[in-house]
């Protein structure tokens, strides 16, 4: 069988990183589609949720605000938007 043409699950990669490092706030960090690649949370803050808007705090997709690695391969039909609650705060998104 040629590289390439194998049947089986799409591997993605995201191609941009954004450092999520401070409490309590609201970060816009995609306005259109996309997808989220992967979540490392090193430093939890008490709440981290991420939602599928360009704007506003809908259609969350995410809640979990655990220490570790998630290789999500969410797909973002209108945008990436973060909010962290109060508490120390590390968090690498990657995402394309």
């Amino acid at each position: 069988m040629a590289l390439g043409s194998e049947s089986g699950a799409e591997i993605f990669e995201g191609r941009n990183q954004t450092i999520l490092n401070a409490a309590s706030t609201i970060t816009q960090v995609k306005v259109t589609a996309g997808k989220l690649a992967k979540i490392i949370i090193t430093t939890a803050p008490a709440t981290f949720v991420i939602y599928d808007d360009a704007s506003a705090n809908n259609n969350q997709v995410w809640g979990i605000a655990t220490a570790g690695v998630y290789d999500v391969q969410l797909p973002m039909n209108n945008g990436i938007r973060c909010v962290t609650g109060t508490g120390t705060t590390l968090i690498v998104l990657v995402w394309t």
